[in-house]
This record gives structure tokens, sequence and C-alpha cells, in this order.
């Protein structure tokens, strides 16, 4: 009997050891279409600088999964290839997502927005409703574009302020009494206590791995943001087999 390679979906960034994506792909397949786990396999490409792993792909990859600290490299890569690239990526400078072509071209995603705005809605968010974002890094970005893809304006904290417009950590809490969602995305805790959220303001935190808010009523963690921006993502993957 032929035995037929399966078709390779992937994931860079560095350290991603601990990564739960093929373990998300997984369930994935085997909740919407258990046959693409015949057809594909999804592996982590243990490289840890970007050049590498961007080579591996090119060799080998029908598509992959892009994480931290390659995004921004990644969107840089993209252009100087002349991929199709989505105008979330254009707005946060951050690529999460690339599925090539049978043809070789490139088409990019930034699946990040898509997830916030995603659980944004499901709170019924629109153009008046009143977010806080914590920090600018490329997941701050992400909720910044979410935000403005569904006509928010958000205030945007961060320990430096780097732009226009920007507020200091230190506003944070104050300003929260003003707000109906709350979207953490820095990387440490013990910028604010319990007492500094009110109970009916949503919390949306991007880290999933260590959470710092979780003592939230009102709580949607990294993890539901990592499924959902997945969950974007493998549905495109199931259109290339």
């Amino acid at each position: 009997m032929t035995s037929f390679p399966r078709i390779l979906f992937g994931l860079i960034g560095h350290p991603i050891e601990h990564s739960q994506s093929p373990r998300l792909f997984k369930e994935y397949c085997i909740a919407h279409d258990p046959s693409m786990l015949k057809k594909s396999e999804y592996r982590l490409i243990l490289e840890p600088d970007f050049d590498s792993a961007i080579s591996v792909f090119v060799k080998d990859y029908a598509a992959i999964n892009v994480t931290a600290p390659f995004k921004t490299r990644a969107y840089e890569w993209v252009v100087e290839q002349g991929a199709v690239t989505d105008p979330l990526c254009t707005m946060t400078k951050a690529v999460n997502c690339i599925i090539k072509g049978l043809d070789g071209s490139l088409r990019a995603y930034n699946t990040d927005c898509s997830a916030v705005a995603s659980i944004l809605r499901s709170f019924n968010a629109g153009p008046a409703t009143r977010v806080a974002i914590a920090g600018s890094g490329g997941a701050g970005r992400s909720a910044q574009a979410a935000c403005r893809s569904l006509g928010i304006v958000p205030s945007v904290f961060n320990r430096t302020v780097r732009e226009s417009g920007q507020k200091s950590l230190e506003a944070l809490a104050p300003a929260l009494e003003n707000c109906d969602i709350l979207i953490y995305t820095l990387p440490v805790g013990g910028i604010l206590r319990p007492s500094d959220i009110p109970s009916r303001v949503h919390v949306v935190e991007a880290n999933y791995r260590d959470p710092h808010l979780d003592f939230h009523p009102l709580y949607t963690g990294g993890l539901e943001w990592l499924e959902e921006q997945g969950r974007i993502c493998y549905e495109m993957f199931g259109k290339l087999l």
C-alpha cells in the first residue's frame, strides 16, 4: 500500500518547548474534522533564530504559526517576500500566521487581533465601549488593532509613555472606575490590586502561563485568547488539505 506524506503545519518562536499549540491543533481537529489528523501533522520547529526557523518553513511546511519573539521579524520578512498581508498585520507590524500556496505564494495574518476582536464581540463591545489596555508590546498592539476594527478608541497605559496619547501605568487603577473592559498584556503582575478593578469590568489577560488577574469574577484568560486565535488559523489550515 502506498503511503502518502502528510502536510506539515508548525510553530516558530523561541522558546516554544512549552507551547500548547500541538495540543490545541489536535483538539480542534477532533472537534471539527478528524480527517485532518490523517492528512497533516503539527510540529514545533525548534530553531532558536528566525532565519533558521523560516528556512525550515519554506522548505517543508504548508503553513506556520509565529509566536514571540519572531512576530515583528515575520512581518518584515513577509513584506520582503511580497506576501499578501491582511490589514491587521499592517496595523500592528506583526504576523502570527503564514500560509503557503501551491504556487509558493505567501499570505500572512495576525489572528491575535482577530481573536481579541472575537472576545470583545462576545461582550457586545462597540464604539461606545470604554476599553483600557495595559501594555503596548506585541499583544498590546494586537489589542489596539482589534479595538479599532470594532470602532473602539481604547486608552493605552504603559510603563514608558512612548507614543502620543498613551498614559502612565500609575493612572491605570483610577481610570478603571470609568471603564467597561480591561485588556492586560503586561508580562508582570503587581500593577493592580483586586480592589482596583470594579466587579462589573470584564478583564481579558494575554498571559496564560503565569496569569496575574485571574482573581477577578469576569475574567477571560490567555488560554482562551490562544484557543481563539488558533481556531481561526486551523480553519485556514484545513482548507489546504
